[in-house]
């Protein structure tokens, strides 16, 4: 794949033209290993830049950290399958944006492919082309995932899997929950896991509520809050 993309950059500067023009017209072949940061900084791509990666079938499957919006560091092929974009068994070509870091990156199960959760990251990549699917199925959360921060909205169910032997996040409310609330921590608050453990829970998904509560229950205190536009609570699992 390395010497693929260094063939074509070396091709475009000695023709004249310049590389961001070029990779648009023609799609970069890689592996299942490639990362944005490999083609960055051979290609010198900035944000807002797009390409086209043409991706074999599935050779293997590396860690990728995010939904939708991946770490610049995942490898592409892998996060194409999990966002929809493209089939791992058959591979293909796909459209990938440059996009800004985020403050938080939330993990998923999608299309058989589990992505993992990371903070802040210096530069992403998206599928702009790819399907929009609604926040909906399960997500691997670290102790700082919000239910806004992967997208769930107002009446859909999600189910979270919180690690175990971690902490941390705020939380504001007492049953019900702000939607920018650590799921992880309230779930320990509602008595559904213990940090010690860990496991899932499943969420609802809730309209503005005019008022939380704070309260102190199960070694988490939760804070007082007024009107927010999203909340949650904490729902049975269903098999």
């Amino acid at each position: 794949m390395r010497i693929v993309i260094l063939a074509l950059a070396t091709c475009m500067t000695t023709s004249g033209l310049h590389a961001q023009v070029a990779v648009t017209v023609e799609p970069l072949e890689m592996d299942w290993t490639t990362t944005l940061d490999e083609i960055v900084y051979l290609l010198d791509f900035t944000v807002g830049e797009r390409f086209v990666a043409a991706c074999p079938a599935a050779e293997s499957v590396e860690t990728i950290w995010g939904t939708g919006t991946y770490t610049s560091d995942s490898p592409i092929c892998v996060a194409a399958t999990h966002a929809g974009a493209l089939s791992a068994q058959r591979g293909g070509t796909v459209l990938v944006e440059v996009a800004p870091g985020l403050g938080e990156y939330a993990g998923s199960i999608r299309h058989g492919i589990s992505s993992s959760s990371y903070p802040a990251w210096d530069l992403s990549f998206r599928f702009p082309e790819a399907p929009q699917v609604a926040a909906t199925g399960g997500f691997q959360a670290n102790w700082y995932t919000s239910p806004r921060s992967v997208g769930a909205a107002s009446g859909q169910r999600v189910w979270m899997v919180c690690a175990g032997g971690r902490s941390g996040g705020s939380v504001w409310g007492t049953d019900v929950y702000t939607d920018d609330s650590s799921i992880c921590e309230a779930a320990v608050h509602a008595g559904l896991i213990t940090r010690a453990e860990g496991g899932r829970v499943d969420l609802e998904m809730l309209g503005a509520q005019p008022s939380f509560h704070g309260s102190t229950r199960n070694g988490v205190s939760t804070h007082d809050y007024p009107t927010w536009p999203g909340s949650f609570r904490f729902v049975a699992i269903e098999e």
